[in-house]
């Protein structure tokens, strides 16, 4: 019963951070990107962080007693490569949280009233293409692993985060593209 209690509450923060980052990106690409950001958008999107931030801390803290309650009556489930590359990402996604907070969103208050790659240089503007990509698959592979349960034990970590890293590379080389298609007039003027 408890076990139950324990992954609704992780699956609520999963819908909270994963949720939430969707939608802020979607704002940022939608709103941002292709047009002038408006104050508005700022504040939408400091609201959807808000709730990334929160929903990223449930899934820690229920992550984290899932792991205890699984070992207790499983001591071997410790050594599921599934589970350390799930860490491991999901600790990806934290770091990249704090960097998205401290870089991405100060660059979006910096912008408004111009789009928000405007006077960003090539290394700026690879970097937060780097960050939205680690995390949009930071939040996609370990909702993926956690729906695969035959992987556990048989998949090794090292396999998993090359997947999760060729995914990241590919979504990061994909961006310019998508972007530039966003910012064609004729795509602007379809919204």
């Amino acid at each position: 019963m408890i076990i139950s209690l324990v992954k609704a509450v992780h699956v609520g923060g999963l819908v909270m951070g994963f949720g939430g980052a969707a939608l802020a990106d979607y704002m940022l690409f939608t709103r941002c990107i292709s047009r002038p950001v408006t104050q508005g958008a700022v504040n939408y999107i400091h609201f959807l962080s808000r709730i990334v931030a929160c929903g990223l801390g449930i899934l820690w803290i229920s992550g984290l007693m899932l792991v205890w309650l699984r070992i207790q009556t499983t001591p071997e489930f410790a050594a599921n490569p599934k589970l350390w590359a799930k860490i491991t990402i999901v600790s990806i996604l934290t770091v990249n949280g704090i960097v998205i907070h401290k870089f991405a969103l100060k660059r979006l208050e910096h912008s408004i009233g111009r789009r928000y790659f405007d006077g960003a240089g090539a290394l700026e503007t690879a970097g937060l293409m780097l960050c939205a990509s680690i995390s949009s698959m930071s939040w996609m592979v370990p909702f993926l692993l956690g729906m695969l349960p035959e992987l556990n034990y048989v998949a090794p970590a090292a396999h998993i985060l090359a997947v999760y890293v060729a995914l990241i590379g590919f979504v990061w080389a994909a961006m310019p593209a998508a972007i530039h298609v966003a910012t064609r007039p004729k795509w602007r003027s379809a919204y």
